[in-house]
């Protein structure tokens, strides 16, 4: 648009598949008025650029080369003529001339994204502009609360619409926080947020009828919810329990009432997985409908299906993401639930009187570039469903550039994109940028579990216990195999369907003998052993694989995020063999020996002693000093636990003990003006929450060095008792809260 502004502009999407072709000249046929015909060459983007005229004094000629450093390596060299004293373009080897007004301007994303480099000649020469990433108060008050005020004026009156927005914005940025966390790779954009945003107006449209009620809790639910269905697909393994952790956090915080979701997710089990069942028992009896894979994937799926459908049905745009993006290994039925899924929908919407969006089906394999583009096109101005299968087949310059613009284009409500794409790993596949991927809602299919992957293949063998045992068997060599190839990094992993064929194959035979069994193996499983280089009898027991015995306490990370004051973020608490913290990850671990008791007792002494180190001091006295210094040490950490830690009814001399002779030292007369005067000044530091702890040590170390006989006057003259006005009286445990 600025461009333009200032005059003439073209754009062009560059790939690493483009060549001189694309940007100079090419030769094409051209037909003649006697029938006959001839080549000629057409001039491309940058030939038409330099040989541009302007219209206008002072008017710009722009070209504007869109992905830039997706070029391979040469490609652009012919703008370093630019530099010169006269301005040109090397076309082939010569000049070609171009006024003080032609200009270029390339874009890209970050150099630091998958197959992003700039020609290193162009670098040094080019002014860079860098585009930062939307501060948080710009996304909260430009793109979060006016999406939510969009999404909530159907369902309040306009009197109560802004105090909900503004409260649930608040609810937005704190989970946008710590889903960062949870997906260190995701490339984080301002689309996330409207999308999340619209998901919380689905759930809206689906559980209330015009101008209903709705509370600020109903919308922290719906919030968590949208979060779950947007991003969570995406957490991996590693990061489930630290999800779990935000999940308890956020609901003590924000106290979502479940209501609104609860009832979108009953009827959703009724309008979605239900009919899919009873759909797919119809027409496709022999596919395996009952894994929770399964059943999740149809859940998402459902989900945005439900979504384009209603958005057609209404002609009313729902201002989220309008593609999905399926990725899983081969053999997991990711085409097969799709389109099920898609046909189970169709017949719903029929039997509501409902329209529904057209839906084209397409397959990379076989399919050219200008079919996907005609197709998504076609789509795009009467909002139909455009299904790609093995999307990433296609050239990362039609994906990266053109499909990215079609992409972030208007259209029709109803409109939406679905792509099934294989691993990256897999021969022939290319990895998709975060660019490319932020445009998609992104559902990875994860790995069918032993139990699931059991359950297929007791389906074809006898529902017998002898068929059971066959099926356990072949289950624990297939694992143990798919586990082996994993750890060595090899792309080739057997599927459920390889499960299947082997668990078909002893059927077969009618020999259920180990033997057998290894023979049906060593047949089918063939070319994964040869990869992993192994023999079945070599494969490692399931008992070598790397399990992690720690587990989540949900029940003491509940406990910990209600009672521990100041508890402003998740924290993820785990069983283990040990006990420890880790203040950067905000993890603590908990061995399983220690009960309930014993178990918080230990979390608030890991705690409260990780804040006092972070402090700038030690944890312990220093030994170098007095005694009368090392116990009024300890008197001020106790006197802070307390304060801080009081509620949890944790001992404050367990976590920061006072010894004997400490306790002897407070009680003596000489050292009564001392604590009275340290007492004094740690009461006002609480007071004024001063920050710099080491330097307020300092200052309570210096009395020891002070004579503070006005002191014992003044505390005496005003309580006729020094053990009285300095509240240590003669039971140092009781006089300074210790102990209590």
């Amino acid at each position: 648009k600025m461009a333009k502004a200032s005059g003439q502009a073209a754009v062009i999407s560059l790939g690493p598949s483009d060549s001189e072709q694309t940007l100079m000249k090419r030769w094409q046929w051209q037909h003649h008025a006697d029938g006959d015909r001839s080549m000629a060459q057409q001039n491309r983007a940058l030939m038409e650029w330099a040989n541009t005229k302007s219209d206008k004094d002072g008017e710009y000629i722009t070209l504007v080369l869109d992905e830039a450093n997706l070029a391979r390596a040469g490609l652009l060299a012919s703008l370093n003529g630019l530099w010169e004293p006269q301005p040109c373009i090397y076309v082939n080897g010569h000049p070609v001339k171009v006024s003080a007004k032609h200009r270029v301007i390339l874009t890209g994303n970050p150099d630091h994204y998958a197959g992003r480099q700039l020609d290193p000649a162009l670098r040094e020469k080019l002014p860079r502009a860098y585009y930062p990433r939307l501060d948080q108060a710009f996304l909260r008050d430009r793109v979060v609360e006016p999406a939510l005020i969009n999404q909530l004026q159907r369902h309040l009156p306009e009197h109560q619409i802004n105090d909900i927005a503004h409260s649930a914005t608040k609810s937005v940025m704190a989970m946008w926080q710590y889903y960062q966390e949870l997906l260190p790779e995701h490339e984080f954009t301002p689309r996330d947020l409207t999308d999340i945003c619209s998901w919380v107006g689905w759930y809206l449209d689906r559980a209330l009828p015009v101008n209903d009620s709705v509370t600020c809790k109903h919308m922290n639910s719906l919030i968590q919810q949208s979060f779950r269905d947007v991003l969570s697909p995406e957490i991996t393994e590693t990061h489930q329990d630290a999800l779990s952790a935000l999940d308890i956090w956020f609901a003590a915080r924000y106290e979502p009432d479940n209501t609104l979701s609860d009832k979108v997710h009953t009827q959703n089990l009724k309008d979605i997985q239900q009919p899919f069942m009873q759909f797919t028992e119809q027409t496709r009896p022999e596919f395996d409908t009952s894994g929770s894979a399964v059943i999740e994937l149809v859940q998402r799926l459902g989900q945005d299906l439900s979504r384009c459908q209603q958005a057609y049905h209404l002609n009313r745009k729902h201002d989220g993401r309008q593609a999905t993006l399926i990725e899983g290994p081969a053999g997991r039925g990711k085409d097969a639930t799709l389109n099920l899924v898609i046909e189970s929908v169709k017949q719903q919407a029929e039997q509501r009187g409902e329209s529904m969006p057209e839906v084209f089906l397409l397959n990379a394999c076989d399919c050219s570039w200008e079919k996907v583009c005609e197709t998504i096109q076609k789509a795009k101005v009467q909002g139909g469903i455009v299904v790609i299968s093995e999307m990433n087949l296609i050239d990362s310059q039609h994906l990266e550039g053109e499909l990215n613009d079609i992409l972030a284009g208007d259209a029709h409500p109803g409109f939406h994109l679905f792509a099934t794409i294989n691993p990256p790993e897999y021969s022939g596949r290319k990895p998709l940028s975060p660019a490319l991927k932020g445009r998609f809602r992104h559902l990875p299919i994860r790995q069918y579990n032993p139990e699931e992957l059991q359950a297929i293949a007791e389906k074809v063998l006898p529902q017998t216990p002898e068929g059971k045992t066959v099926a356990e068997k072949l289950t624990k060599q297939h694992c143990q195999l798919r586990a082996c190839l994993k750890r060595k990094n090899l792309p080739l992993q057997p599927t459920s369907r390889d499960l299947q064929n082997v668990a078909k194959a002893v059927l077969r035979g009618g020999d259920f003998t180990e033997k057998a069994l290894h023979q049906c193996l060593n047949q089918h499983y063939r070319l994964y052993l040869m990869a992993a280089h192994l023999s079945l009898e070599e494969l490692p027991e399931s008992s070598a694989l790397a399990i992690s015995k720690e587990t989540l306490d949900s029940g003491l990370c509940e406990w910990f995020t209600q009672t521990v004051s100041g508890i402003d973020r998740p924290w993820l608490i785990r069983r283990s063999n040990r006990n420890s913290i880790d203040e950067k990850r905000h993890e603590i671990r908990i061995n399983t020996r220690l009960d309930g008791e014993k178990a918080k007792t230990e979390i608030i002494k890991r705690v409260a002693q990780a804040r006092w180190q972070a402090s700038g001091l030690s944890p312990e006295p220093d030994e170098s000093q007095d005694i009368l210094n090392r116990s009024l040490y300890r008197y001020w950490q106790q006197c802070w636990f307390n304060d801080e830690f009081g509620p949890t009814g944790v001992d404050a001399n367990s976590v920061f003990p006072l010894t004997e002779e400490e306790k002897q030292t407070l009680k003596k007369p000489a050292s009564q003006p001392y604590l009275w005067k340290a007492n004094q000044r740690i009461e006002a530091w609480n007071a004024h929450d001063v920050q710099f702890w080491p330097a307020f040590w300092h200052q309570i170390s210096d009395l020891t060095s002070q004579q503070l006989e006005d002191d014992i006057n003044e505390a005496s003259a005003v309580g006729n008792d020094i053990n009285e006005a300095s509240a240590v009286g003669n039971d140092i445990n009781e006089a300074s809260a210790i102990g209590n």
